[in-house]
C-alpha cells in the first residue's frame, strides 16, 4: 500500500504481478473480463481460461473499471497518507478507463493526475513502476509524473498474434486489416504507436522468423544509447500447462534478448499478459515490452 506522499494507481492490464505491485506499493484497480454472460474481475480468472475460451468460440469481451471502482482506489491511497496520486493507464483509444480514474479524481479528497501512458502491459507496469521509485525517493509530483510520462513515452511494445481475427472481434481493428493482415498465412507482427494505436507493422512468413523480427523491432528501440532496460516477454497460454512449442518459443526470445542486450538489462520477467489483453490478441500471442531506466 502507499506510505509515501504520492501514491500510484493503474489498471491491471499492466500486467503486474501481485508481488511486483506490493513491492512497489501501486494500486491495481481490475479491469472487467466477459466470458459469456459472467463478468470477472481481473485478478480472479487466468489468462489461459479466456484463451480457452475463444478456441471454443465462446464470446470474450471486455469491459473497463467504474469510476466507483477508482474513487475506492484514491480513497485507499488517501487513508495510508497520500497527499497527491498519480493515475496511469492504457489508452483511450482502446478502453474508456481513462475516463472512469479522470471522472473519479475530480472527486477525490487529494489532487489526482491522471495520465493516458499510450501504452499498456508491462511498458505500462513498468512506467508505473518508475512513478513509484521516484515517489518513494522523495521526488515531488512534477517529477513523479515526467518520471512516468517519459518512461511510457519511450517504451517499446511489440505484440506477434497467431490472427488478427480477435482484434477485428473486439474493435481494434478492421475487417479489412484483418483479412490483409493474416492473408496466406503470413504471422502478424503489432506494435503500440506513440499516440497509443494498434498498428501492424510486419507480416512474415513463418512463426520463428517473426518471433526473431519482434527481438529485432524490441531492440533497436534501445539502440539510441547504453542505458539499462527493463524487458517483460509476455505470453497467452491456451491451457493451464504451457505447450513445449510456446515454452521453446519463450527461451528463445529470452535468450535472444539477453544476448542482445546483455548488461543493459536491468530486470527481466516472462509473465502472462493480462487476462482482458488476452481476449483481444489471443492464444499463443507473445509480446515484448522493453522500457528505459530513468535515473532518479
Amino acid at each position: 500500500m502507499p506510505d509515501g506522499k504520492v501514491a500510484i494507481v493503474t489498471d491491471s492490464t499492466a500486467s503486474l504481478s501481485r508481488e511486483l505491485a506490493e513491492q512497489h506499493n501501486i494500486l491495481v484497480v481490475p479491469v472487467s473480463v466477459i466470458i459469456g454472460d459472467v463478468a470477472y474481475d481481473e485478478g480472479t480468472i487466468a489468462p489461459a481460461r479466456i484463451a480457452q475460451a475463444l478456441l471454443e468460440g465462446i464470446a470474450v469481451t471486455t469491459s473497463r473499471p467504474s469510476p466507483e471502482a477508482f474513487a475506492e482506489a484514491f480513497r485507499v491511497a488517501t487513508s495510508y497518507g497520500a497527499r497527491r496520486i498519480v493515475s496511469v493507464h492504457l489508452p483511450q483509444g482502446l478502453s474508456g478507463t481513462y475516463e472512469s480514474a479522470l471522472w473519479a479524481s475530480k472527486h477525490a479528497q487529494v489532487p489526482v493526475t491522471v495520465i493516458d501512458a499510450n501504452t499498456t502491459g508491462m511498458a505500462l507496469g513498468y512506467a508505473a513502476i518508475a512513478g513509484a521509485r521516484f515517489a518513494t525517493a522523495g521526488v515531488a509530483l512534477d517529477g513523479v509524473v515526467d518520471a512516468v510520462r517519459e518512461t511510457a513515452a519511450r517504451s517499446f511494445l511489440g505484440v506477434y498474434v497467431e490472427s488478427l481475427d480477435y482484434l477485428r472481434r473486439g474493435g481494434r481493428v478492421t475487417a479489412a486489416r484483418a483479412i490483409v493482415g493474416t492473408a496466406l498465412r503470413f504471422h502478424p507482427l503489432l506494435q503500440m504507436s506513440a499516440t497509443g494505436e494498434v498498428q501492424v507493422v510486419e507480416r512474415v512468413r513463418t512463426r520463428a522468423r517473426a518471433l526473431a523480427h519482434l527481438v529485432d523491432r524490441a531492440v533497436s528501440s534501445a539502440s539510441d544509447g547504453s542505458g539499462r532496460v527493463d524487458v517483460a516477454v509476455h505470453h497467452v497460454v491456451a491451457s493451464e500447462v504451457m505447450t513445449d512449442v510456446l515454452r521453446n518459443d519463450l527461451n528463445r526470445v529470452e535468450n535472444l534478448l539477453r544476448a542482445a542486450l546483455g548488461e543493459r538489462i536491468n530486470n527481466f520477467c516472462v509473465v502472462p499478459l493480462s487476462a482482458a489483453l488476452a481476449a483481444h490478441v489471443g492464444p499463443d500471442a507473445i509480446s515484448i515490452a522493453l522500457t528505459p531506466v530513468l535515473s532518479e
